[in-house]
């Protein structure tokens, strides 16, 4: 994969309400721990564009969505892939081990508790 690395970064928010922003060139993604099961709604911007969807997380598992830009001369058109397979984190880890990502911690309460970098 390659880096975040559009004006403004990646933003994604969980649910209708909980930020996260990812600078350009840092990173090829982030991993949100600690998220309980269910369903949830993502919005992803990036490049200028923006997508919304809705998941269902299983318990103690590892959801992947990928994205990126299609571009066709001056339209850029945002992608956004739900992977069926849910895995747990350590084999998530291990498929994906050539990527730079973040990790951030969720906790009950909505507070984001600490970012780490793997």
């Amino acid at each position: 994969g390659e880096r975040i690395d559009e004006e403004g970064g990646l933003r994604v928010e969980l649910d209708g309400s909980f930020d996260l922003q990812l600078n350009r060139g840092g990173s090829q993604g982030v991993v949100v721990r600690n998220l309980v099961a269910g369903r949830h709604r993502i919005e992803i911007e990036y490049g200028g564009q923006r997508r919304q969807l809705e998941v269902g997380l299983r318990g103690d598992r590892v959801l992947t969505v990928t994205f990126g830009l299609n571009r066709l001369a001056f339209v850029k058109r945002l992608r956004l892939k739900v992977h069926r397979e849910q895995v747990g984190l350590d084999e998530w880890r291990r498929r994906f081990s050539d990527l730079a990502i973040e990790e951030r911690f969720f906790e009950e309460g909505n507070d984001w508790l600490e970012e780490l970098s793997r």
